[in-house]
């Protein structure tokens, strides 16, 4: 059965917020202080979590409910394992709400940084709590749509997995397989060997939601062993 966590807590810092940003001007930084109160009153981020078991894997796919995850990167990653989360997490419609009624190019852009932020201060929370539930030294996650190898089409399977996860938690999926709010996250976590990100193996670059560097050893070894 799955889980769902509302009300996450989550810390904007504003230091560092306007580093990234790049604001020095006085009447900027109130502005964005301003902003950043008003999406710590509104912001409602939620998330939905399920421990499910692999009951088949092939080389290229794993199974669970009866449902074909098809990724040979993430079937390497999950080796051994049997037991693994799914999970969602997303900021919320309130503050995706807020950032639309943002006026201006540039106070728009701050509004979907503010949201960034407030999505990878509730991922590190959930992460926190699933680690702990998976009770293992070393912990991976990987997410579809982040790799070729296990397309954003794969969202499907994940929601499917987790049950009514627009009813429970205002995340909608689209019929291209994006989510709404845009500030949302999907996945699955287990337990390895060694730490695996999937951002390990993505060369995109200046990414906002990089949590770890590329790895051009390990995608060698992962092509090395098809």
């Amino acid at each position: 059965m799955s889980k769902v966590i509302k009300n996450i807590p989550f810390e904007i810092d504003i230091t560092q917020l306007k580093k990234d940003l790049m604001i020095k001007n006085q009447v900027d930084v109130q502005k964005l202080l301003q902003m950043v109160k008003e999406a710590e009153g509104l912001a409602n981020p939620r998330a939905m979590y399920r421990e499910v078991y692999i009951t088949e894997k092939s080389e290229d796919y794993l199974v669970i409910d009866d449902l074909q995850l098809n990724s040979k990167i993430l079937r390497k990653n999950i080796a051994e394992v049997d037991r693994v989360f799914i999970y969602v997490i997303t900021v919320g419609k309130e503050i995706e709400s807020w950032a639309k009624k943002a006026q201006g190019i540039l106070e728009s852009f701050w509004a979907e940084e503010i949201q960034k932020v407030i999505l990878n201060s509730a991922v590190n929370y959930v992460y926190e709590k699933l680690d702990r539930l998976i009770g293992s030294e070393i912990v991976s996650e990987m997410n579809p749509g982040s790799l070729v190898d296990w397309p954003i089409e794969e969202q499907v399977k994940v929601f499917s997995l987790l049950g009514d996860v627009e009813g429970e938690i205002g995340l909608k999926l689209t019929d291209s397989f994006l989510m709404l709010p845009a500030k949302s996250i999907s996945g699955i976590k287990f337990s390895t060997e060694s730490k695996v990100k999937n951002c390990q193996l993505c060369q995109r670059d200046n990414c906002h939601g990089r949590r770890a560097s590329f790895d051009q050893k390990l995608m060698d070894e992962i092509n090395s062993s098809y």
